[in-house]
């Protein structure tokens, strides 16, 4: 009922599938170190996930930043996410993705402050995943400043210290200035890191901006299956859209054992 990162979710084929994992997550320590005394069971929904971040004031709602999200099958994990891309902020799937947004806003009541809700774009339109009354995390409120100049931090400032200026401002679609696109590297085993030996490959690409890595050389290495297991977060940015999609391909390319040189046993 209350975690984050993909923690103990499971994918259940079959009515035993859906008791063992219920038996698994009650009563044990979730991310947030609460313990679980509920477990929430959804449909699976099949189609592309978008995030749609908002900020309200007074029950006007403002879109800052909507995120294309890209996912693999890995390590076990149907569908692991591996990318989030900066959307212009109107088109045919976002005007959908939108609509859809406000009305989940309205029906749950949440007229001011932010908002960072999940969508996924079915074959029959869209359906909500999820709903938080919060900020988005995955630094993407720092992307969507980066390719538009505002973000949903700022658009909350707004709301509640000036909103004046935010019944101004509000009602005007964002516009990229840049491409923007957060991706990660997926380790596919786990060990002692000793290097990775294609670092210098990365920051040569076109559009490379930034790069955070939270496992080191000397560190253990996870085996990636959630968001808390990611070894390098990179944040592409460019001025031509092509060439941040060419880039984000090329990391998958890049990504994979070779990139990863652990320790071997002994």
């Amino acid at each position: 009922m209350r975690s984050a990162a993909s923690d103990g979710v499971a994918w259940c084929q079959s009515p035993d599938d859906a008791i063992a994992a219920f038996r698994r997550l009650n009563g044990r320590e979730n991310v947030l170190s609460d313990p679980n005394d509920k477990v929430v069971a959804q449909e699976c929904l099949v189609g592309t996930e978008y995030t749609v971040d908002t900020v309200s004031c007074d029950g006007v709602h403002q879109v800052c930043d909507i995120w294309e999200t890209y996912r693999i099958n890995a390590n076990g994990i149907p569908d692991l996410l591996v990318a989030w891309r900066l959307l212009p902020a109107t088109g045919e799937v976002q005007d959908q993705l939108v609509a859809y947004a406000f009305g989940v806003l309205d029906a749950l009541g949440i007229r001011y402050g932010a908002a960072h809700a999940e969508i996924k774009m079915t074959a029959d339109g869209p359906f909500l995943v999820e709903v938080g009354a919060r900020i988005a995390g995955a630094t993407l409120p720092e992307g969507a400043r980066l390719a538009t100049g505002r973000s949903q931090v700022d658009w909350t400032v707004d709301a509640y210290v000036r909103p004046e200026r935010f019944r101004r401002k509000s009602g005007r679609s964002y516009r990229l200035r840049q491409h923007v696109a957060r991706t990660v590297m997926v380790a596919p085993r786990s060990g002692t890191l000793i290097a990775y030996p294609s670092l210098e490959a990365i920051k040569g690409l076109d559009s490379f901006y930034d790069m955070r890595v939270r496992v080191s050389p000397g560190q253990y290495l996870p085996l990636t299956v959630d968001d808390l297991t990611y070894p390098i977060f990179i944040t592409l940015l460019h001025e031509v859209g092509e060439v941040v999609t060419r880039d984000l391909w090329t990391l998958r390319y890049i990504d994979g054992v070779d990139f990863y040189q652990l320790e071997t046993a002994k």
